[in-house]
């Protein structure tokens, strides 16, 4: 491990000021050896953009006997210790994605380490938290932004509050990890952690570049729309298990729609929503297209069943579209959701691995361009359901998290789903057009179930 200690860097929003003590770079604890030098990506890994998937996690400090003058060094000193001995399993977590961007130069240059403290209470700040002030917290954000153009795979920023309390911010770069392996990554060290062993933890899997080989003509892309600075803003809604159970019952009992899943119930109605939005906001109607973007995860929709800790993108996007001047009814929506991720099955998966796959890739993008064409911006919704994803496991042996927050500041308009800390719930972070959103959050429809960010604790 390096330790290069700089001097602080002070950002100051209302009551909560964050300083930046030290920034490292975390190595593994033994060398990755040379025959694995170079992890080639694979194929759903080359499509996707260059960006980092942030996420927060908060701690209370539940010690009564701990102080915040000997908290930090203790908790510190073992993280540190503890990424780097998981940094071992998990070796090109610890290079560099090089600028082709098709391979991570596994050169055990280490993870990108900030620890900042804060002058604030962590309880405090939960009672109502500030999705602007959350962005301090991410080793992304304006104190850190050198981090960026040094293409680390993972960074992490641990904050220290004057309570005691934590928070963990991470980004993970999206060339090598979808929302899966970044968890399983956090999990890992965490066990570790907690454990005091690397034998807990499960080894990582790398079997993607062979599943979906690379291709050195990759020039296609996944859709992306990035957001214009304060275009976007963001908010938080909390569906609780009552709500969940009334809303699924209405989209069965009005239509042939068969009982949906929380997912799809919760994603139907968030997307309607915002079409309606969307239309008030242009004045025009619903005289275009509206496309949701859905991430599936294909590890549990492949025969055989990929292991969880499947390293990579083993990813697709579902494309549900709704039609212009078509009415925005609920049952109707989640039937679209379901046909659009029903499409991404085994056979389509078989379709897109070994070698030849390339073509059917190739293929599918080109569809999806030319679906996209004529969209407005504001009518191409990204979708992510993170429920399951064991967010709320990640428990560094002083308790599991009392809150995890996870939203991508680089995405124009995007839905998260993930679990409430009681399992039962779903929490939907949604980011959208300034306009439209100051519409969507006074939906009627939408606040008949959701709360409107209701404190984490």
């Amino acid at each position: 491990m390096e330790v290069h200690l700089t001097p602080p860097v002070t950002r100051r929003c209302y009551s909560m000021k964050v300083d930046i003590i030290s920034k490292d770079k975390i190595k593994p604890a033994s060398p990755t050896p040379l025959h694995l030098r170079r992890y080639q990506l694979s194929v759903l890994d080359q499509i996707v953009p260059h960006f980092y998937i942030p996420w927060v996690l908060f701690y209370l400090n539940n010690n009564k006997n701990t102080t915040p003058i000997n908290f930090p060094p203790i908790k510190s000193n073992h993280l540190k210790q503890t990424l780097s001995e998981t940094l071992t399993r998990y070796y090109p977590f610890a290079g560099k994605v090089k600028d082709d961007l098709n391979y991570i130069d596994c050169n055990d240059e280490g993870v990108y380490y900030v620890e900042a403290k804060v002058s604030y209470s962590l309880k405090e700040f939960l009672r109502q938290p500030d999705m602007q002030l959350i962005q301090l917290l991410t080793p992304n954000n304006p104190q850190t932004l050198e981090s960026m153009s040094r293409n680390y795979v993972i960074l992490v920023q641990v904050n220290i509050f004057d309570c005691g309390g934590i928070a963990i911010g991470a980004c993970a770069s999206h060339k090598i990890a979808d929302v899966a392996t970044f968890s399983a990554f956090m999990n890992a060290w965490s066990r570790v952690a907690a454990c005091g062993s690397l034998e807990v933890v499960q080894n990582p899997s790398f079997t993607a570049p062979s599943l979906f080989p690379p291709n050195a003509s990759v020039l296609c892309k996944w859709p992306f729309k990035a957001s214009g600075k304060n275009e976007s803003v963001t908010r938080r809604f909390v569906f609780d298990g009552a709500a969940l159970a009334a809303l699924r019952a209405q989209a069965a009992s009005i239509s042939h729609v068969r009982y949906p899943t929380s997912v799809e119930a919760v994603g139907a109605l968030i997307w309607g929503c915002v079409i309606e939005a969307i239309s008030k906001m242009t004045n025009e109607g619903h005289k275009q297209s509206s496309i949701l973007a859905i991430a599936v995860n294909l590890r549990t929709r492949m025969q055989p069943v990929l292991p969880k800790s499947s390293i990579g993108n083993i990813i697709w996007s579902a494309f549900a579209q709704h039609m212009p001047h078509a009415k925005v009814e609920f049952p109707c929506m989640v039937d679209c959701i379901r046909k659009a991720i029903a499409k991404v099955d085994n056979d389509f998966i078989e379709s897109i691995k070994g070698n030849e796959g390339y073509a059917k890739v190739k293929e599918s993008l080109k569809e999806y361009a030319e679906l996209l064409h004529n969209i407005d911006e504001d009518n191409f919704l990204i979708f992510s359901s993170l429920r399951k994803a064991g967010i709320y496991e990640v428990d560094f042996g002083w308790g599991k998290p009392t809150w995890c927050y996870f939203c991508n500041p680089s995405l124009k308009s995007a839905v998260v789903l993930m679990d409430t800390r009681s399992g039962d719930g779903i929490e939907a972070i949604v980011r959208l057009n300034g306009q439209a959103m100051a519409i969507f959050e006074r939906d009627q429809k939408l606040l008949l179930f959701a709360s409107d960010d209701p404190s984490p604790l």
